[in-house]
């Protein structure tokens, strides 16, 4: 459908502007009329290389979407009509992606469209399990606290989010800046005690010549360690994109101390979080399952979530077909069965997400007290290895005085 963009006076004289999405240029002013706007420009829109733009690049961010969420459910339950909420989003968005999304969503929903149907046009941005439950709720006419409860559920994901990514930062950095420092020894510290060792013609242990070689290979050999650099990672994407490569992958997270143990607990959190909130606000159990498949990253989790959507399939209840997966801890199957049976299996999800977000803010907090002794032994051996290649020829040195 072609887009036009728009200069237009609103009910109180301001200036307003944006991009409006219609079949006719005379269907546009109407639309804009509609929203009590006086148009005075109006062509066929035509992406420009600005700042905004160049600024729509960075996507939409989990805060974004929490701030659309809050204001669209706070809006709505006070009874504003869906338009004209999604009128006072479009000025208040920041983000020109998240604007141009809205804006979209507005032209639709007065043409109307779904709202559930027009975010369904950004999956990049709204996700399959949020329209979904935006779906429900336009169907049940609960839209209001449909959103409310999302706005809630992706609030608690972006802290839980937040929380994780702030536990792989810590080792990453430290690891960065133990790099940083071995390669100015061994580029700048290196060949000058060389040229000195050589002015003595002090035969040179093999750990110090194999130290040097390192050296003089990456001040002159630096554009085969980028290339050797890139080569690696590029090859990791591309076997983790195979189906062999993401199961070993899958397996070997798993067996990763600490890091194994959040990721594996991370995953199972944002699962029965994503199954809750579907379950709860009236989609199928088959569909929620296959929806919340998504919210997942090992394979082994996704594959699993698979066998459980043909078990419910058959005929089999949830909670059994949870208990036959060595993936899946025992008490997530009888947390299930309890909700299976007293009705309340959303509640009984909750409950499940709630607890294993509480055990990874537990290994987040004592993360860097489990990993300082992995640090301490990998920094040991980088300055043992540069103490011996460095000190040795000294000592040779001084011996023969």
């Amino acid at each position: 459908m072609p887009k036009y963009s728009y200069k237009a006076k609103n009910g109180t004289g301001q200036d307003v502007g944006g991009v409006v999405e219609a079949d006719s240029q005379n269907i546009a002013v109407s639309l804009l009329k509609d929203r009590g706007y006086i148009v005075y420009s109006l062509r066929p829109y035509k992406k420009e290389l600005t700042v905004e733009s160049l600024l729509s690049f960075r996507g939409v961010s989990d805060t974004d979407k929490v701030n659309f969420t809050q204001s669209l459910a706070s809006m709505t339950k006070a009874g504003l009509p869906l338009a004209s909420a999604l009128e006072i989003l479009t000025d208040q968005s920041k983000n020109p992606k998240m604007r141009e999304v809205v804006q979209t969503a507005l032209t639709d929903v007065e043409a109307g469209m779904p709202l559930s149907q027009s975010l369904a046009k950004y999956p990049d941005v709204f996700q399959e399990n949020i329209v979904s439950l935006i779906q429900a709720g336009e169907a049940s006419g609960k839209i209001a606290e449909v959103l409310e409860r999302l706005s809630y559920t992706l609030e608690k994901r972006r802290e839980f989010t937040a929380k994780v990514k702030g536990a792989m930062i810590y080792p990453v950095i430290i690891m960065i800046a133990m790099s940083a420092v071995f390669l100015v020894i061994v580029v700048f510290v290196i060949p000058k005690l060389v040229d000195m060792y050589s002015s003595f013609g002090v035969e040179l242990p093999w750990a110090t010549k194999a130290m040097i070689w390192f050296s003089n290979f990456i001040k002159t050999k630096w554009y085969l360690v980028l290339a050797i650099i890139a080569g690696s990672v590029y090859g990791f994407k591309t076997y983790a994109k195979t189906t062999s490569g993401a199961h070993n992958l899958g397996r070997m997270t798993l067996k990763i101390p600490v890091f194994g143990s959040i990721m594996i607990k991370r995953d199972l959190t944002e699962f029965t979080r994503s199954l809750s909130l579907l379950v709860s606000s009236g989609v199928a159990i088959i569909d929620a399952l296959s929806i919340s498949r998504d919210s997942v990253g090992n394979i082994l989790f996704k594959e699993d979530i698979s066998r459980f959507v043909d078990a419910v399939k058959s005929g089999g209840s949830l909670s059994d077909a949870i208990k036959k997966s060595s993936n899946f801890p025992p008490i997530v199957s009888k947390l299930i069965r309890v909700g299976e049976e007293t009705g309340t299996t959303d509640d009984s999800l909750t409950n499940i997400s709630n607890y294993y977000e509480k055990e990874v803010d537990t290994l987040v907090k004592n993360l860097s007290t489990a990993l300082e002794p992995m640090i301490m032994v990998v920094l040991g051996v980088m300055v043992g290895g540069l103490i011996v290649s460095v000190i040795t020829p000294i000592y040779k040195l001084m011996s023969q005085f």
